[in-house]
């Protein structure tokens, strides 16, 4: 018996010491995918569009570690291919700053055109001054957290949605929320 206890303990810990350990993965936790070009790191990479063909948005928040001012530029691997970021736009990133690629305040590094439909992965070429990279980034429409994030004509532009603040949200402040009468509730009466 104790002989079969110590086969089973030995074949066990033998599945622990030849298993990966899951936690030392790395992996992206938001909705996006993470690309790299030496010290120029971009994260939550996506695109916003609401159809296949029509424009997108790029949103990603790029983070430079080096000491010099970087370009980033995205568009479409058809479109790289072709000769150029087919009309996109630039974002400078300062020096040991951060740049996010699409904000809700107007800015918006897009693409012309989408070649995939939103749910789908599309291939993205991204450049900057040191270098380039290909990843495959998922597109997804511009609702929920995207909402103010999509292409111009496309459902919503950063520009011509202006963000809300907290305080302009159309939640209700705690003194504004509706009263509700209590419920009765039988009281017991002394008998006598």
């Amino acid at each position: 018996m104790v002989v079969a206890g110590s086969a089973l303990a030995l074949t066990v810990s033998g599945c622990q010491y030849t298993s990966e350990i899951t936690t030392m993965k790395t992996y992206d936790p938001g909705d996006g995918v993470s690309a790299q070009i030496g010290a120029l790191h971009v994260n939550n990479l996506l695109v916003i569009a609401q159809q296949q063909g029509g424009p997108g948005n790029v949103v990603g928040l790029a983070i430079n570690g080096s000491g010099q001012p970087e370009r980033i530029s995205v568009s479409t691997v058809q479109a790289g291919q072709q000769g150029g970021d087919s009309g996109a736009a630039a974002v400078d990133v300062p020096a040991n700053g951060t740049a996010q690629l699409t904000s809700g305040s107007g800015q918006a590094l897009s693409v012309p055109a989408v070649q995939v439909p939103p749910g789908a992965m599309v291939q993205l070429l991204v450049r900057s001054n040191t270098g380039q990279t290909v990843v495959d980034a998922p597109v997804l429409p511009a609702e929920g957290y995207y909402a103010n994030y999509g292409p111009a004509g496309g459902g919503g532009s950063p520009a011509a949605s202006p963000t809300q603040s907290p305080a302009q949200s159309p939640t209700q402040a705690p003194n504004q929320s509706p009263t509700q009468q209590p419920a009765p509730t039988a009281t017991a009466s002394p008998t006598g």
